[in-house]
């Protein structure tokens, strides 16, 4: 098939009372699905023409997920937003698109009198998102159906996906993980579980109920649901594979995950919005301890010094990716450090190889500190906190120092009583003494992003102002 969700046609013809897609108390079956993804393709295609950019300015995930798959029928690409945007940037947003889709044009249940357009060809655009955000603006990057098509092919080979399967989403569509999750699964026939808002426990309830057998989420997500789990006693035996991404996942939250869900392989891929999947690791592999795994088939990557040379063995450089997975480009906004060159792309990700072929990250080289001429990855540091005893989560940051240059601190989220010092003095037996944090400040409310990582912008500041006071 050579656009994304083009097999939705064919699945209408499964059995009547199959279910396609389930969120909350409401479901379609693939026959209704695939009528209503008519309905809503011949109204966008009244909007606008093809090739045309169309805002989503919906709330209900399974909405947003059906129109994207409609404007994508219809060769245009579906702009997707985060619902919770301030109703100006939203309206701004309106203006430089060509069309939008709201919530009245999917309670039509008319069918209109427009013709679709001509099938859309596989380089074309069919879905613009948007960044995090966590460390900065968030941008808009565009993917078109070639770039998916590869990702989907990669993922059913790396993890063994199948139109079997039922698989739980239990983020919103407007993060690129989740959204990517439900597309597949319906573009391959697979029964895909939604949530209108993220609860651990409805999430679980609902994974037993129907049986799921594959669940896809962040790591905080992954630590929620494992901390429900564990209280509750909860076994859900259909499972049979997690998918994560968004971070990487420290050994202690890996233990967890796997004792909290027994029986279930675990995979964690590193990739980004711009490169989709470019390296994994499995819980049944015997790897070493934090790494991203091996580069994943059909996906080359080299790590290169800033000369543009190629990296040596065990030397940190910058992640150069190159694969048919990749995106096209940034629709609104840019990045100084994603850059194209020769078909190989970079967005400023530094790690090195080991002499084995086990990809490294170190983090992304915009966070990178430098501290007294030392070169300290935020993410370094971040890792080591998470990794002691009642860290649930850490950021940390530079704060201009007259001496030093940068000074080091760190925000953690915990519940335990452990001091700061108690913290500096666990983190000087993992790390050299620069890069140990000079401040640890305790977050009561830890910022998330919608799509669930930590959110940085919000944590500095936090981290800034308590440096400051203190």
């Amino acid at each position: 098939m050579s656009y994304v969700g083009a097999p939705i046609a064919e699945h209408a013809r499964r059995p009547a009372d199959e279910t396609a897609l389930a969120c909350g108390n409401d479901s379609l079956t693939w026959s209704d699905l695939e009528a209503t993804v008519e309905v809503i393709a011949r109204q966008a295609a009244g909007k606008a023409p093809a090739g045309a950019r169309v805002v989503l300015d919906l709330k209900d995930p399974s909405d947003i997920l059906v129109s994207l798959i409609a404007t994508a029928r219809t060769g245009q690409a579906a702009i997707l937003p985060d619902p919770n945007w301030r109703e100006g940037l939203m309206n701004a947003l309106k203006r430089v698109a060509d069309a939008a889709i709201e919530p009245q044009d999917i309670e039509k249940s008319d069918k209109s009198d427009h013709l679709l357009h001509p099938e859309p060809k596989p380089e074309d655009a069919f879905y613009i998102g948007f960044t995090s955000g966590s460390t900065g603006y968030p941008k808009a990057f565009r993917r078109s159906h070639r770039s998916w098509l590869a990702s989907f092919k990669a993922a059913e080979d790396a993890f063994g996906l199948s139109p079997q399967d039922r698989i739980m989403v239990p983020g919103g569509m407007s993060h690129s993980l989740h959204l990517f999750a439900a597309v597949h699964g319906l573009h391959l026939g697979a029964t895909v579980h939604l949530v209108k808002k993220f609860s651990p426990r409805g999430v679980l309830a609902t994974m037993m109920e129907r049986k799921c057998t594959t669940l896809y989420a962040t790591p905080t997500q992954m630590q929620l649901l494992c901390r429900a789990a564990l209280a509750e006693g909860l076994e859900i035996p259909a499972l049979k594979r997690i998918l994560i991404s968004g971070s990487k996942v420290n050994e202690k939250s890996r233990g967890v995950i796997l004792d909290a869900f027994r029986g279930s392989e675990v995979f964690e891929f590193y990739g980004t919005s711009e490169t989709s999947f470019v390296a994994c690791r499995a819980s049944k592999e015997v790897i070493p301890a934090g790494s991203a795994g091996r580069i994943m088939a059909g996906v080359e990557a080299e790590v290169r010094r800033d000369d543009g040379a190629k990296c040596q063995a065990g030397e940190t450089g910058v992640i150069w990716v190159k694969s048919d997975q990749l995106f096209d480009g940034y629709e609104f906004g840019e990045d100084s450090e994603t850059r194209f060159e020769d078909g190989w792309l970079t967005v400023g990700d530094c790690g090195w190889f080991d002499a084995e072929g086990y990809l490294f990250v170190n983090g992304r080289r915009k966070r990178m500190l430098v501290s007294a001429g030392v070169n300290v990855f935020a993410e370094e540091i971040e890792r080591v906190l998470e990794s002691l005893p009642g860290i649930e989560a850490a950021a940390a940051f530079g704060i201009d120092d007259e001496l030093r240059g940068t000074r080091i601190v760190a925000v953690v989220s915990t519940k335990s009583e452990t001091s700061e010092g108690e913290l500096r003095r666990a983190c000087l037996q993992q790390l050299p003494s620069i890069k140990v944090p000079r401040r640890i400040f305790t977050v009561a409310d830890w910022p998330l992003t919608p799509g669930g990582k930590s959110d940085l912008l919000q944590l500095k500041v936090l981290a800034t102002e308590r440096d400051a006071g203190s």
